[in-house]
C-alpha cells in the first residue's frame, strides 16, 4: 500500500482546488502504485526534473502540474510537493530546488534514457514538515468535502513526518540502559512530535512509555497525536484509575499536577498559580507590606521555588536572566517568611503536595507495575523547564526505584519558560548529578532543524533575543540561553516588513480589507489575517475598537495575544505596535514577547510601528543598522497597497481547531466577564459553538480546559458581579448559553480563590428559574445530556432542579474523582439549605446527618428517623405508629 504524504505546500495546494484530490493525486497515486518496478519515467506524462538530487519528478495531467518525489523505506511513499498550473507551478520554489528551476518547463524535463531506479534520499524530509493521510481519504466513494474537513479541522497536524535528525535520534536510542536523554531544541524544532513517536515506537518493543506534560493542554494534545499515530492504542489518561485488572493499557498520558495529586493520596488538586498569589496578596496586605508591585507577577511560584521549597530548588544564580530579573522579591520574600506562615494554603501549596508525593513513592510502586504490567518503562517529562525541581524530582525517584530499567527521555526549551523556577539546562545537570550520581546523564542532544520558520524571520527574533539589547543582558553577569541558528531554517523566505504607521493609517487599513472580497471557495473562508498585540495593548480610540470586533465577528481579521498565540504557528502574521512598553526599564519578559511574537510567522510576517517606537528602536538597540538589513523597512506604503499584499501574502489557513481555541478564549477572556457585569453576552452564542461541531457541555469541557491552563501561570481577576442584570439575563431561548456562562463563571472563581457565595446566588436562581412550571422543558433537555456531562457540581445542579437532591448528594458522595477543589460538603449544605427554604426542614436536616455528619437536633421530633435510610415520607410514618403507645 502507498503512503501518500503532503508537505505544507502540497496541502495549500490542495485548499486552493479541492476536487484535484481525486482527480489528480489519487490518479497518480494509483498510477504509481501499479507499476511494477520502479521505472516511473518510462510512465507516459511523468519526467523527471533536471539536476535534482534526490529525484523530483513533474506528472502532467492537463493544464495541471504535480512535483513530487517517491520513495521506499518500509513502505513505498508518495510526497506530494506542489500542485498548480503550468504558469505558476514554478514560481517560488522552495530551497530544496535549485534557482534554475523557475524557468520555462521545456528547459527543466529531462528524457532519461537509463533506466536507473528511483533515488531515495531522507535528506528531502529536512527542507519542510510532511503530514501522513489517511488511507480512507485516498478512496474515490468518499466526498471531496472530506480531506477540506481533515484540513480545516486541523487532524494532518497530530501527524507530522519526522525529520532524519529525529529519525536517527530514535534509531540511536537505548532503552535497555537507565540513562537519562537531555533534549534541547528552539521553538519549531519538534520536540514534543518527537516525544510522542518515540512513545508509539516502543510500544512494539515491549516497553511501556509514560509521558508526562506540565498541563492538562499539552496532554490533551498527546492523546490526539498519538490516536493519530496508532489509532489501536489503548492510553491510560485518567490519573485516578484505581483498578487496572483487565486493562492492558499500552501507554500512560500525565498531566504533572493530576499526577502528583495522585501520588499525594490527595482528592482535590493543588493550588493554582491565580489561587496562591491570591492568598499572597492578601497575606501581604494584612501585613501591611506593600504589594502594587506585585500585580501580573507570579510571587507564588517563586515563593514555592525558592523560600518553601529552598532545599529542593534549582541552585539560584546570578547568571540567570529570568531569576535574576525577580532577585529583589526573592531577597523580600526571603526577609518577611517564616516556616510557620506556609499554613496559609492549607496543606495544598505546590512543594505540600510534592513533599506528600515523595513520601508515599514507594508504597505507589505496586501501582505502576501494574500499570506496565511489569514492564521496562520509557519516561518521556516533555516541557522540563515548567516543572520545579522538587516536582521534576519525583518522577527521577521513581525511575530508580521502579524494578526494571526506566529510560528517561527530558525535553525542553529555556527560552520558552513560563514559570519562575531557576531552571537552566545547566542547573539542571549539576543538581542532577548531586542527585543521582549513580545514573547517566548523557550529553545533550540538540535539535537544530527549524522547521516553523524561514530564515529571514528567525534571524530578526535572533537578533532581538541575543544582539539588540545585550548590554542590558551583560548587566550584572545576566545571561540569555542562545537560540537557534537561522540557517538550519528550511527556507530562504521574504524579509520581515517593518512599516512606520500611525493609528489613523491602521483605521484606514482595516476599512480596505472590510470591503476586500472574499466570496471564492468554501475554503477561503478559513483564510483570515492574523494580528498579533501584547497582552496589554488597548486602544484608546473606540471606533478603532469598534472596527476590530466587527472585522472579526465577520472572520476577515483575527486577533490573538501573544500569549494566545504561545505553541501556534501561522503561514503570516502582522504584529501590532511590539516595542510600546510605557515603562523605564525593559525587562526580559519583553524580550520573550517579542521571540514567541517574531516565531510565531512560518513565510510572512509584517511589524506595525509607531514613529515613537521607531525612533526607540534606532536610539535603543544595539547594532541598530542591522534593522535596515534584515527589514524590508517601507514608510509611505499606503494602506491600500498594504491590504492588497495582504489579501496576497498575508492570510493564513486558521482551522477549525484554531477557531474553536480562539472562540473558548474569547469566553473565559472576555465574555463570561461581560456577562457577570452587564448580564450581556455574544449574540449567536448558541449557533458559534454548533459551527464548532460542539454541545453545550463540550464548551464547558473546553472552558475547564482553558481555565486550567491560564491559571498555571497567570494572576486572574474578578470584578464583583452585578446580580440583579445577570437574573435580568434569563431566557427560556438562550438558557444554555446561561448555563455556559454560569459554569465558566464557577470555574473562573474557584480557580482565582474567590468567595464562592455570589455563585451559589446565582445558582439558586437558575435552580428557582428551570423549577417554573413553563420552563419543565430545559430540565428535560438537561437532563437527556447527564451521562455525557463530566462534572458532578453540574449534574448535581440539574438533578436538584428536577427535585432529585438526595441523588445529587449521593453523586458528591460517590464520585471520588470530583476534584474541582472547594470542599464538596459546601456543595451537599447548599443542597441542604435549598430544601430547608422550600419547607423541607427533614430532609434537609436527613442530609446534614447522614453526609455532613452533623447531629440531630433534639428539638425535632422524630429525630430517630434522621439517621435511617429509605423513604422519608415511610419512615415518618413508622416512627409515628411506633411513638402511638407513648401517647
Amino acid at each position: 500500500m502507498l503512503d501518500i504524504y503532503l508537505s505544507d505546500n502540497g496541502f495549500k495546494s490542495v485548499l486552493h482546488s479541492p476536487q484535484i484530490f481525486y482527480s489528480h493525486i489519487t490518479k497518480l497515486a494509483q498510477t504509481i502504485d501499479c507499476l511494477e518496478g520502479l521505472y516511473l519515467h518510462e510512465y507516459p506524462n511523468i519526467k523527471r526534473l533536471k539536476g535534482r538530487k534526490p529525484t523530483v519528478w513533474r506528472y502532467r495531467i492537463g493544464d495541471y502540474r504535480i512535483i513530487f518525489t517517491v520513495g521506499s523505506t518500509e513502505n513505498p511513499y508518495l510526497i506530494i510537493h506542489r500542485i498548480a498550473s503550468r504558469e505558476t507551478v514554478y514560481q517560488n520554489l522552495p530551497k530544496y530546488f535549485s534557482p534554475e528551476l523557475n524557468t520555462h518547463l521545456e528547459e527543466l524535463i529531462i528524457d532519461d534514457q537509463n533506466h536507473e531506479n528511483i533515488e531515495e534520499d531522507t535528506q528531502f524530509q529536512d527542507f519542510d514538515r510532511y503530514y501522513k493521510l489517511s488511507p480512507s481519504l485516498i478512496d474515490n466513494q468518499i466526498k471531496s468535502e472530506t480531506i477540506i474537513d481533515f484540513i480545516i479541522e486541523g487532524k494532518y497536524r497530530f501527524n507530522p513526518c519526522l525529520n532524519s535528525e529525529q529519525k536517527q535520534l530514535i534509531k540511536n536510542l537505548k532503552t535497555k540502559e537507565s540513562l537519562v536523554y537531555q533534549i534541547q531544541g528552539t521553538a519549531g524544532t519538534g520536540k514534543t512530535t518527537l516525544a510522542f513517536f518515540l512513545a508509539d515506537k516502543l510500544i512494539t518493543e515491549n516497553i511501556f512509555p509514560i509521558i508526562i506534560t506540565p498541563n492538562k493542554s499539552l496532554k490533551k494534545f498527546g492523546y490526539h497525536c498519538l490516536k493519530s499515530l496508532n489509532p489501536d492504542a489503548i492510553i491510560l489518561d485518567d490519573e485516578f484509575q484505581e483498578n487496572l485488572e483487565n486493562q492492558n493499557y499500552d501507554i500512560a498520558l500525565f498531566s504533572r499536577d493530576e499526577l502528583i495529586q495522585k501520588l499525594a493520596g490527595e482528592n482535590y488538586p493543588a493550588l493554582t498559580a491565580s489561587q496562591g498569589c491570591k492568598i499572597m496578596r492578601e497575606y501581604l496586605q494584612k501585613r501591611h507590606h506593600g504589594i502594587n508591585n506585585y500585580h501580573h507577577i507570579n510571587i507564588y511560584g517563586i515563593l514555592q521555588s525558592f523560600i518553601i521549597g529552598e532545599s529542593l530548588s534549582y541552585p539560584l544564580t546570578d547568571k540567570d536572566a529570568l531569576t535574576t530579573n525577580y532577585k529583589n522579591i526573592i531577597d523580600f520574600l526571603r526577609k518577611i517568611w517564616r516556616p510557620e506562615n506556609a499554613t496559609i494554603f492549607g496543606s495544598r501549596d505546590a512543594f505540600s503536595y510534592s513533599n506528600k508525593a515523595f513520601k508515599n513513592l514507594l508504597s505507589n510502586i505496586q501501582w505502576f507495575q501494574s500499570l506496565t504490567q511489569n514492564k521496562p518503562i520509557l519516561l518521556i517529562i516533555d516541557e522540563v523547564q515548567d516543572f520545579y525541581w522538587f516536582q521534576l524530582k519525583i518522577f527521577l525517584d521513581l525511575a530508580n526505584n521502579y524494578n526494571l530499567s526506566v529510560t528517561v527521555i527530558i525535553l525542553g526549551d529555556e527560552n520558552q519558560r513560563v514559570i519562575i523556577s531557576g531552571f537552566s539546562w545547566a542547573n539542571f545537570r549539576t543538581i542532577f548529578a548531586q542527585n543521582f550520581h549513580h545514573r547517566t546523564l548523557l550529553e545533550e542532544i540538540k535539535l537544530s532543524q527549524n522547521f516553523r520558520n524561514t530564515k529571514q524571520i528567525a534571524s530578526v527574533a535572533k537578533y532581538f533575543l541575543e544582539e539588540a539589547f545585550i548590554k542590558q543582558i551583560q548587566l550584572n553577569n545576566r545571561k540569555l540561553p542562545p537560540i537557534g541558528d537561522p540557517y538550519k531554517c528550511y527556507d530562504e523566505g521574504l524579509k520581515p516588513k517593518l512599516i512606520k504607521v500611525n493609528i489613523s493609517w491602521l483605521k484606514n487599513l482595516l476599512n480596505c480589507l472590510e470591503h476586500q472580497d472574499n466570496s471564492q471557495e468554501k475554503i477561503e473562508t478559513f483564510n483570515e489575517i492574523v494580528f498579533l498585540k501584547r497582552d496589554l495593548l488597548t486602544f484608546s480610540d473606540h471606533d478603532l475598537t469598534e472596527k476590530i470586533v466587527e472585522l472579526e465577528k465577520a472572520e476577515k481579521i483575527i486577533i490573538y495575544s501573544i500569549s494566545e498565540a504561545k505553541g501556534q504557528e501561522f503561514e503570516a502574521i502582522v504584529i501590532l505596535f511590539p516595542f510600546e512598553i510605557n515603562k523605564n526599564q525593559l525587562g526580559f519578559d519583553d524580550l520573550f514577547q517579542w521571540y514567541t511574537a517574531i516565531t510565531r510567522a512560518r513565510y510572512y510576517e509584517s511589524i506595525l510601528v509607531t514613529e515613537e517606537e521607531w525612533t526607540w528602536l534606532q536610539n535603543t538597540a544595539e547594532n541598530s543598522y542591522k534593522l535596515s538589513i534584515l527589514f524590508d523597512i517601507q514608510e509611505n506604503i499606503t494602506p491600500e497597497s498594504f491590504a492588497q499584499e495582504l489579501k496576497v501574502n498575508g492570510q493564513s489557513l486558521i482551522t477549525l481547531q484554531q477557531r474553536r481555541q480562539k472562540f473558548i478564549r474569547n469566553l473565559v477572556n472576555n465574555d463570561i466577564y461581560k456577562w457577570l457585569e452587564t448580564g450581556f453576552f455574544p449574540d449567536n452564542l448558541r449557533q458559534k459553538w454548533q459551527q464548532f461541531k460542539l454541545t453545550w457541555w463540550q464548551v464547558i469541557e473546553e472552558i475547564v480546559y482553558t481555565i486550567d491552563e491560564l491559571t498555571e501561570s497567570q494572576d486572574l481577576f474578578l470584578d464583583a458581579i452585578n446580580f440583579d442584570h445577570v437574573i435580568l439575563s434569563f431566557n427560556k431561548s438562550n438558557f444554555l448559553e446561561i448555563i455556559v456562562l454560569y459554569y465558566g463563571a464557577k470555574y473562573i472563581y474557584f480557580k482565582t480563590g474567590l468567595e464562592m457565595k455570589p455563585i451559589f446566588k446565582i445558582q439558586r436562581e437558575i435552580i428557582k428559574f428551570l423549577q417554573q412550571s413553563q420552563n419543565q422543558s430545559l430540565i428535560q433537555i438537561l437532563l437527556s445530556s447527564l451521562d455525557a456531562i463530566k462534572f458532578t457540581d453540574l449534574k448535581a445542579l440539574i438533578l436538584t432542579a428536577n427535585n432529585l437532591s438526595w441523588s445529587a448528594v449521593l453523586l458528591f458522595y460517590h464520585d471520588r474523582a470530583y476534584n474541582r477543589g472547594y470542599d464538596r460538603d459546601i456543595e451537599i449544605e447548599e443542597i441542604a439549605l435549598q430544601l430547608e427554604k422550600k419547607g423541607l426542614n427533614y430532609e434537609a436536616m436527613r442530609i446534614r446527618v447522614q453526609f455532613l455528619k452533623q447531629s440531630p437536633s433534639r428539638k425535632i421530633p422524630f429525630a430517630d428517623i434522621l439517621t435511617e435510610e429509605g423513604e422519608l415520607v415511610k419512615l415518618l410514618c413508622k416512627s409515628f405508629l411506633n411513638k402511638l403507645p407513648q401517647l
